[in-house]
């Protein structure tokens, strides 16, 4: 599962399915839900879509899933002709203090682009964007504009997606950029003092006061949030989302 984070409501959830020989990339898998074991009848039914990544031949399917209730959940994926039957076993929860759809985005105070922060500091990212790192997510909640906020951390991240997650918001951001804040927060708060040793890392405290630190079994994978004029996440995104899903959300909140 790429998406971890689950909890009641309907929310976008991201998966990979793997068969025995290859990562599947088929269009569409059909998803059924059920709450605790798969023996009972189903409590919703979906189409998911493939959405490649950006390298190689890999990609996510993800759809939109509503859970009713806390507890654990079976997910069944089916494909014709190719997958028979794969399931995924998920659990429901709250506490995770991520913030979430419809709450306002904590007013993060995080380090720009200054004779004190050179960019280098702020990011890990190989060609590095100094719109991203201009402007405090603070301050651009306090202006007219909608937000985009991607968590990443390009050169030391471990899963392959958290560099094409950083270009798919910097195409996103050639389009909008006048009407729209962008702003990466890198994973880590020293990214030139790691030298490719994790050992030395240390999370930003963006990041902590994002609680994105506090999840079971999280590393460093990526998160992309919008957020609307008034301040409002509109949108969260677990995992690699694809410039397509996040100009759909941009541009609901735009019209």
């Amino acid at each position: 599962m790429a998406t971890k984070v689950l909890r009641p409501g309907t929310q976008r959830v991201s998966f990979l399915v793997i068969t025995p020989k290859s990562y599947l990339n088929t269009p569409k898998v059909v998803v059924r839900s059920y709450f605790g074991t798969s023996k009972t009848t189903p409590y919703e039914i979906k189409t998911a879509h493939f959405n490649p990544w950006p390298y190689g031949s890999r990609g996510s399917y993800t759809t939109d899933l509503s859970f009713d209730r806390i507890g654990f959940w079976t997910l069944k994926v089916e494909a014709q002709g190719i997958l028979s039957l794969a399931k995924i076993q998920v659990a429901v929860t709250e506490g995770f203090d991520i913030p979430d759809v419809n709450s306002k985005a904590p007013l993060s105070k995080n380090r720009t682009i200054s004779a004190s922060d050179p960019i280098e500091t702020l990011t890990s990212a190989i060609g590095k964007d100094p719109d991203l790192y201009s402007i405090s997510i603070n301050e651009a909640i306090s202006n007219p504009l909608p937000t985009v906020i991607v968590f990443s951390t390009p050169s030391f991240c471990t899963s392959p997606t958290c560099g094409p997650q950083l270009a798919s918001v910097q195409k996103l951001k050639s389009k909008y950029k006048t009407k729209a804040n962008f702003i990466h927060i890198e994973i880590y708060g020293n990214p030139h003092e790691i030298k490719g040793n994790l050992a030395h890392a240390e999370f930003s405290t963006t990041v902590i006061e994002w609680n994105l630190n506090n999840l079971p079994g999280w590393i460093n994978e990526s998160w992309v949030f919008t957020i609307d004029k008034k301040g409002y996440i509109v949108e969260r995104f677990e995992g690699y989302a694809t410039t397509y899903e996040l100009e759909k959300s941009l541009l609901s909140i735009l019209n």
